[in-house]
């Protein structure tokens, strides 16, 4: 019986990459915060044939796609499963060998840069935020996705800021997440998220490994307090 498998599929620039580069692929990682940073995808490849100093060799803002595709997951006649991990901008690689290796490093950021690059100044007045972020959304090129309240704003500026940074400072102040996820810039409500029910259960039986460590040095086990009243000049201590 076949056992249970796993495959990546890459693509760059919209063009499948798998077959090719299958054989020298040696590590895949993903990050995926909840809130506020962008996702980050690494992939490191070994080179003993040095394409990727030639025909290969990676160009800054390259479009990468990542997902796995588990086959047979819990038995033979199991349907794949697949995580798609999105899309992602090639910002930085780096050699390393010898034997060669190559790590490509990419983030989910939009093409535009202006995005987290260009500082504007603007004042919004009488706007809500669903408004604002389709503004900045439209700026970058990318869609908007609101899955929040309604709230309104009275007046806001905008000074001297990246649009990124305004507008994640602006979600934080009303309890909205933001994030961007293949093109897509998406707020919601962190609060009608938390409510929702989880959509799979993670047990010890599911893990391949885990640790925990605690550390006694260091540990506070009680604090003195003193306040001096300035009028009356009485110290007040507690001990805990």
């Amino acid at each position: 019986m076949l056992s249970r498998e796993v495959e990546v599929i890459i693509t760059c620039n919209g063009q499948n990459m798998t077959d090719t580069v299958s054989g020298c692929l040696t590590g895949i990682s993903y990050s995926d915060p909840a809130d506020g940073e962008s996702d980050t995808l690494d992939v490191t490849f070994s080179d003993r044939e040095g394409k990727w100093l030639n025909e290969w060799f990676p160009k800054k803002e390259d479009i990468l796609t990542a997902e796995f595709r588990v086959h047979r997951l819990n038995g033979p006649d199991d349907a794949d499963w697949t995580i798609n991990f999105g899309e992602f901008i090639l910002d930085s690689f780096s050699f390393s060998g010898e034997p060669l290796e190559i790590k490509l490093s990419a983030v989910s950021s939009p093409v535009n840069r202006d995005f987290k690059a260009t500082k504007r100044t603007k004042t919004w007045e009488n706007v809500t935020l669903q408004e604002i972020a389709q503004d900045i959304a439209g700026r970058a090129g990318i869609e908007l996705v609101y899955e929040a309240d309604t709230i309104e704003i009275k007046a806001e500026e905008q000074e001297e800021t990246e649009d990124s940074t305004f507008l994640k400072n602006l979600c934080d102040r009303y309890n909205v997440a933001m994030k961007v996820f293949t093109n897509r810039l998406i707020l919601f409500s962190v609060k009608e998220y938390r409510a929702k029910s989880p959509v799979a259960e993670i047990t010890r039986q599911d893990v391949i490994s885990w640790s925990w460590e605690t550390d006694l040095q260091g540990s506070y086990t009680g604090a003195k307090i003193s306040y001096t009243d300035p009028y009356s000049n009485k110290t007040i201590e507690y001990q805990t």
